[in-house]
């Protein structure tokens, strides 16, 4: 295994209140790009929420409710009784199966004999 070494200071006050004096700028300059970093992630975050309402065409209050309801019961799990009817025009998901033409159906049959 390899053993941690122990770093070396200098000896000299001076020298250990120079190094004092550049790890305390290296951090503040850290804690500065950490707090820039975090305001863009927040607004990611932000963005990223804004167009999930557009996506799903929610309102603000809409959006307050479900946020509500999720933080008292947590979120809620897939509803499995619930399948959606693709082929129904009115159906959020649209018609995702094209339907068959008559030629399409005939040629089929004729295949199969």
């Amino acid at each position: 295994m390899s053993e941690v070494k122990k770093r070396r200071y200098p000896a000299d006050r001076v020298k250990l209140h120079a190094m004092v004096g550049r790890l305390e700028s290296e951090i503040a300059d850290r804690q500065e790009r950490l707090a820039e970093v975090r305001k863009l992630a927040k607004e990611a975050d932000n963005a990223a929420i804004v167009s999930m309402a557009k996506v799903y065409n929610v309102n603000p209050d809409e959006f307050k409710q479900v946020m509500e309801y999720m933080r008292k019961h947590g979120v809620p799990g897939p509803d499995l009784d619930f399948i959606p009817d693709s082929t129904e025009e009115n159906s959020p998901l649209g018609n995702s199966m094209p339907e068959e033409s008559e030629e399409e159906i005939e040629t089929e049959e004729m295949d199969d004999e």
